[in-house]
């Protein structure tokens, strides 16, 4: 697969760096972390190509363009190559800043947070109708606050919903938007794979909700438990200090959900696969493993898309949809 790899100084100019390139690692996460691509690349023996800081580059696969972002690092080695880190626009939203969040919907903050940055290509492709409450954030990164609202988003409507700069445009979506056709397992893509099934990263069978009555001046507290799980694996709680203006009931629904979404056995797989440049992070798509008895729909949590020496190939995190 044809692999181009194309930077645009400051001044416009832009150069083909893909006869120079020898490895290319592309990285996206669902998490809080910006895209990156780190690229070798040989000196050009000419001289006429240079690199700054802030320098746009981009990547395409094929004819998917795959990578839009901006030059962060360059190091030079002594066999004559440069290593090229390059972030895409969320890498902005790791700024720091001090605002007060109104009630409103998690895409609201979203929009939001990227004027705050200074971007200017950005989409919310899905409306969550859940209000996040009035929230203050002191001195915390831009993306910590659009995720206060996918938090409080999926405890309320059981959506998960993510960040991912999609070839220069920041988009806002839930996972089920972001669907590959595609089945990887035994006889599609796939070469070698680790799974893990644990209680010991995000499985609670105890969920306790409470908030400060300041009329009274007393604590209220609501929970909802699973004995059976807690029977087999220990009390493993959860607590949570509900919204202010959340009543018994509303606190009692909150608990119920929380356990209902977190009293399970958490299944999370390592894929190690040939390359395929339609899978990003939060994509879903179809897994099937025979020996591991698995077959059903799972998420990209990270995906890294490797070439070297002509070789694609790709490892990925995926949790079960």
């Amino acid at each position: 697969m044809k692999l181009e790899v194309i930077v645009q100084n400051a001044n416009g100019e832009m150069f083909d760096v893909s006869e120079l390139c020898v490895s290319a690692t592309y990285d996206t996460h669902i998490a809080d972390q910006p895209g990156r691509l780190v690229v070798e690349v040989m000196e050009d023996p000419t001289k006429a190509i240079s690199f700054a800081n802030g320098d746009v580059i981009f990547m395409n696969v094929g004819d998917a363009g795959m990578f839009y972002g901006y030059i962060f690092s360059m190091k030079t080695e002594e066999n004559r190559t440069v290593e090229i880190t390059a972030y895409d626009q969320s890498r902005y939203l790791k700024n720091d800043d001090v605002f007060a969040t109104p009630p409103m919907t998690a895409d609201v903050i979203f929009e939001n947070c990227c004027r705050r940055a200074g971007l200017s290509k950005f989409e919310a492709k899905c409306r969550p109708r859940y209000i996040c409450p009035e929230y203050f954030h002191d001195k915390k990164s831009l993306y910590s606050i659009i995720k206060y609202g996918i938090e409080r988003t999926f405890e309320n409507e059981g959506r998960r919903l993510f960040v991912r700069d999609d070839f220069g445009s920041l988009i806002f979506d839930d996972v089920k938007n972001q669907r590959v056709d595609a089945v990887i397992g035994d006889a599609s893509l796939l070469y070698g794979y680790k799974s893990e099934i644990s209680i010991d990263r995000d499985t609670f069978n105890l969920a306790r909700i409470y908030k400060d009555d300041e009329t009274f001046g007393k604590r209220i507290a609501w929970e909802a438990g699973d004995k059976e799980s807690q029977k087999r694996w220990g009390v493993l709680s959860y607590v949570k200090r509900a919204d202010k203006d959340m009543n018994a009931a509303q606190m009692a629904e909150l608990s119920e959900r929380i356990l209902r979404v977190k009293n399970r056995e958490t299944r999370s797989l390592s894929l190690q696969t040939l390359g395929d440049a339609r899978f990003k992070a939060g994509m879903s798509f179809d897994v099937g493993i025979s020996r591991l008895g698995i077959r059903g729909e799972f998420v990209a949590e990270s995906v890294t898309h490797r070439f070297y020496k002509g070789e694609y190939v790709m490892s990925m995190g995926v949790f079960s949809a």
